[in-house]
């Protein structure tokens, strides 16, 4: 290869990485082949020198229904759909149904082919529930398909496979979270610490959306929270519960002050980890913020 102009492209390396004979040929690879270049997809960083990096997510969603369909989550949609019922279009009646199922993926491809086959026996509406009930409803591939493919489920349990026993408490824990979360509420909640979070970063489990902001896909998060037990779960709970509890009551004076603003939005970063609390689970152990809070938190 030394005298080559050569693109290299190897598919799926994530299951090579533990071998460290396969990153030492790699790297020799590259040293001794100044005209190769290397395009790698993996569910793991290689940690080669010269890495450049390019996350892969899910294809564009627009954050409410929109009045045309152009969005490539959408585009991708009707193209799997028109395989089972080629006299699929996207309608004014269909419209929200075909968006909501997008959103209920993020845009992932893979979920969009799998809800997509459902169509030979349900409407877009009645696949948009069964997604929001359970993320196992996303199976059925086609046979040639292989098998780690086949369903959402297989494609987490292939991953979660990859992952130490501390990675994989550590993102049981982290499912709690709604909406993404810092650094400190990570450590204070599911004891991740800051090289935790960066492996799981690595291993694409985590996505970083500002820095030291966190967050896992929904998919991934309701497939984790099932890896812990009934008596874990509650005192991860019971920890993020005490965890917003004591958030909310720092905001309260900059909220009673001049500060209203900035207490606004100090707050919305982390309104769905409250309502988590506030809404959904709360057991009386911890004592709200007093009502001016309520009062003015519930108008965001």
């Amino acid at each position: 290869m030394r005298q080559k102009q050569l693109l290299l492209v190897l598919d799926n390396a994530e299951h090579l990485l533990a071998e460290t004979a396969v990153i030492h040929l790699l790297q020799q690879l590259l040293t001794h082949a100044p005209g190769l270049k290397l395009l790698v997809t993996s569910r793991e960083r290689l940690n080669l020198r010269g890495e450049w990096l390019l996350p892969v997510e899910g294809l564009p969603v627009p954050t409410a229904a929109p009045g045309e369909e152009t969005y490539a989550a959408a585009i991708l949609f009707v193209q799997c759909a028109q395989r089972v019922r080629p006299e699929f279009q996207l309608t004014a009646a269909n419209r929200e149904a075909v968006w909501r199922i997008c959103q209920l993926v993020e845009g992932v491809p893979l979920g969009l082919e799998l809800a997509a086959t459902w169509l030979r026996l349900l409407s877009c509406a009645e696949i948009g529930d069964e997604i929001g009930r359970s993320y196992d409803f996303l199976s059925d591939a086609p046979r040639a398909v292989a098998e780690r493919h086949q369903s959402l489920q297989t494609v987490f349990a292939y991953s979660w496979k990859l992952l130490t026993a501390s990675e994989q408490q550590a993102v049981a824990r982290l499912a709690v979270f709604r909406g993404g979360f810092s650094r400190e509420a990570a450590q204070t909640v599911a004891q991740a610490t800051l090289p935790l979070l960066a492996s799981l970063v690595d291993k694409s489990f985590l996505r970083v959306r500002q820095p030291g902001r966190y967050e896992m896909h929904a998919m991934l998060r309701q497939y984790a929270a099932e890896k812990l037990s009934p008596a874990e779960q509650e005192r991860v709970q019971d920890r993020h519960a005490a965890f917003y509890a004591a958030f909310l009551q720092r905001w309260l004076q900059p909220l009673q002050g001049d500060n209203q603003l900035a207490a606004l939005d100090g707050i919305r970063l982390e309104l769905e980890n409250v309502r988590r609390d506030g809404v959904g689970r709360w057991n009386g152990r911890y004592r709200w913020p007093p009502s001016p809070i309520g009062s003015r938190w519930c108008r965001i």
